[in-house]
């Protein structure tokens, strides 16, 4: 967001809506520089039947033009109490602004959506530093990758692990298909490991309404073993980057580096389609997965979580491993039946959106 104050007047009538159309969403989400995919109106409607959220989107508009937009959801969650968050399960959001006065009014609103809903908080997850007076966490970073403009530029730049596990993968007989309608099988791989590291799952429907609602940009990957399929992702495009917000392949076939082949192959694909930036999602710093996707020559990029907070309300803690209680709690339901977990996973991450 660039401060754009001394073009705005006195005479300007700026106002915060609800009442807005999808088009005019649309038309402005594609105009923003500063949109991210979280801004796209199609989650609206995927979160909310979903996971049962109530959207609380706003518009505001400088003498009836649309200057900026705020996507977010209430959460009514048994385990962290009431709060909103912009944008749930997904690693951006906030407010989407063409100047200060535009932004400082949504983030005026969200002020006001607190304290009518007596709301714990209001989390906005940022690409871009807060403002005076809101805090922030910074425990997670989106790791990103330039692309060159051919396949064969970004094979070279590897180093020679890199490419010895992609290769490995190959003689092993792994391939790679695009556009795979294989979801039951990659959705038993994602839950498998998010009960193996003591994570509820989300729902099968969320990743087949992503795709469904975003058929021009999102995709299903697959890494597949003699007609077995031991991996995948699921890929985003905006612009001029391609993100994998969700990815997973089986430890049992780990000894033939199936994330090599699949992070290759998918790579290889966004060179050729013309994105410019392959986004590996986010990850929490210093942890094993942060550091295998920086060994492709990716860099680290901050995520600031920022937080307008309720009357007497505390900035939230960890829900992840550096918190004891979520540390025990993860450990036992890693030890559970994935009968159980993968049935009720999905009722508890509606409570627990990360």
């Amino acid at each position: 967001m660039e401060a754009e104050t001394d073009q705005t007047s006195v005479f300007d009538r700026i106002e915060v809506t609800s009442d807005f159309t999808d088009d005019e969403w649309r038309v402005y989400t594609e105009s923003a520089s500063d949109a991210v995919p979280a801004h796209l109106i199609e989650w609206r409607d995927l979160i909310r039947d979903t996971f049962g959220y109530e959207p609380i989107y706003r518009m505001v508009k400088r003498n009836g033009v649309t200057c900026g937009i705020l996507p977010a959801f209430e959460v009514r969650s048994l385990i962290l109490g009431r709060h909103i968050i912009s944008v749930p399960f997904l690693n951006s959001g906030g407010i989407c602004a063409d100047d200060e006065a535009a932004f400082h009014a949504l983030l005026s609103e969200a002020q006001d959506i607190v304290s009518e809903r007596r709301a714990r908080h209001y989390e906005m997850r940022c690409l871009y530093p807060p403002p005076n007076g809101i805090p922030a966490r910074e425990h997670k970073v989106r790791i990103v990758l330039n692309l060159p403009d051919n396949a064969d530029d970004l094979w070279s730049s590897f180093r020679s692990e890199i490419r010895n596990r992609t290769k490995h993968a190959q003689t092993a007989g792994l391939h790679v298909e695009f556009n795979s309608r294989r979801i039951g099988e990659f959705y038993s791989v994602f839950a498998g490991n998010m009960r193996d590291i003591g994570v509820p799952v989300h729902p099968r429907r969320f990743f087949e309404t992503v795709l469904s609602a975003f058929p021009e940009r999102s995709e299903l990957a697959v890494v597949v073993d003699a007609d077995e399929v031991i991996g995948g992702a699921i890929l985003f495009g905006f612009r001029k980057t391609i993100e994998v917000p969700w990815i997973s392949c089986s430890r049992a076939h780990f000894k033939n580096c199936p994330n090599n082949i699949l992070y290759w192959e998918m790579m290889r694909r966004a060179c050729e389609q013309g994105y410019r930036i392959f986004d590996f999602g986010r990850s929490s710093p210093d942890t094993g997965p942060a550091t295998f996707k920086l060994r492709w020559g990716a860099r680290t990029s901050q995520l600031y979580w920022q937080y307008v907070l309720g009357e007497g309300a505390d900035l939230p803690g960890e829900t992840g491993s550096s918190n004891p209680r979520y540390k025990l709690a993860s450990s036992i339901w890693s030890k559970l039946p994935s009968r159980f977990t993968n049935v009720i996973g999905p009722k508890i991450i509606s409570h627990l959106p990360g």
